[in-house]
């Protein structure tokens, strides 16, 4: 997997609302998503909204003031707030991450080790 620095993850919220792009070579697999999300916080944004949000190893998210639930299929990170899951791959890079959903840059994120935020 490529790998990117977190200066250039951090300017990835810049495109997180462009056209689509290729990015398919560059994606985690679903042991590196694991990795990266379980038992750790990821902040980041959706373009204008930001988020943080703990990712329990028992496939809980807690974020302030609400919980979900997400696993792993495949290659992709998979969310349920209530609506189903739907499924992300992930650029991931030390602690940066792109989250792309039908091609597109969707989120981008930084990864901080456990449950800082106590949620």
């Amino acid at each position: 997997m490529k790998r990117f620095s977190n200066r250039t993850i951090l300017s990835a919220a810049v495109i997180v609302l462009t056209p689509q792009f290729a990015l398919a070579d560059d994606t985690a697999t679903g042991d590196e998503i694991r990795t990266y999300l379980s038992g750790n916080t990821l902040q980041g944004s959706t373009g204008t909204d930001p988020f943080a949000e703990y990712y329990d190893p028992d496939g809980t998210i807690r974020g302030n003031g609400y919980t979900a639930k997400w696993k792993v299929e495949g290659d992709s990170g998979c969310m349920d707030y209530g609506k189903g899951f739907d499924c992300w791959s992930a650029i991931l890079s030390g602690e940066g991450s792109i989250w792309i959903k039908e091609g597109a840059a969707d989120a981008a994120g930084m990864m901080r080790t456990g449950n800082p935020n106590n949620f």
